[in-house]
């Protein structure tokens, strides 16, 4: 069911504590207000999402001429391109699925909903970079599969536009707070594994506020060095 107004506050108020948390302003400088990081946010998404499609089609050219040296096909240049336009619809979408998480830092949390230190004392540091590494086992093991099902961007590596993870109704099924292998892959339900314990996903309830977690990352990135640094 759709979250209610409580939990969308809740989500908003942890949202902005998550982009506060850098530390107090310089005196009579004033934070931005939540609508102006949305404001910029959307125009950065715009701008990344146009940067990482140039980069993806840069991927795909790549992995065309390996397979294209794999078969002796005739030598690189111009013609990789069109190589990588002659993929399978479904080899193409992975590798720019592929593009994306390994454009994602594995040093520090993309988004906010995400963890770097499992709770408890004694927690493991390097939470996100093995859900990071998960993500390419699937691409590995499944991801064929799931472009071939079709398995959109969004509803496997999606996060809320504004919350990130925090907002699960948004969340793709790959974003998960701690790693999971994938046991079972169909058109409209995901099956994966922790410890024995088995989620399954059915799909976003809420498509439409969900963009791929590597351009809310790069949108992140791009506000706090440019946007966020007028006002700091």
């Amino acid at each position: 069911m759709p979250p209610s107004d409580e939990d969308r506050a809740k989500v908003q108020a942890a949202a902005a504590a998550w982009l506060n948390r850098g530390g107090e302003t310089e005196p009579g400088r004033p934070r931005p207000t939540p609508e102006a990081v949305a404001a910029a946010r959307e125009d950065v998404l715009h701008e990344a999402g146009a940067k990482f499609r140039e980069v993806a089609v840069g991927s795909l050219a790549r992995a065309a001429r390996r397979a294209a040296r794999c078969e002796g096909v005739g030598p690189e240049g111009a013609g990789g391109m069109s190589a990588a336009l002659a993929l399978p619809d479904s080899a193409r979408l992975v590798a720019s699925w592929r593009a994306g998480v390994l454009s994602l830092p594995d040093d520090r949390v993309p988004c906010p909903g995400m963890i770097w230190r499992s709770p408890g004392e004694g927690g493991r540091e390097g939470v996100w970079r093995h859900v990071r590494k998960a993500m390419l086992v699937f691409l590995d093991e499944w991801g064929e599969h799931a472009a071939d099902l079709g398995w959109s961007t969004d509803a496997l590596f999606g996060v809320h536009r504004g919350a990130g993870a925090l907002r699960s109704d948004s969340t793709g099924a790959l974003v998960s707070l701690y790693p999971r292998r994938c046991i079972a892959l169909w058109e409209r339900e995901i099956h994966l594994e922790r410890r024995g314990s088995i989620m399954v996903d059915r799909g976003l309830i809420n498509p439409a506020d969900s963009v791929p977690l590597w351009l809310f990352a790069a949108s992140q990135k791009r506000i706090a060095h440019n946007t966020l640094g007028q006002f700091i």
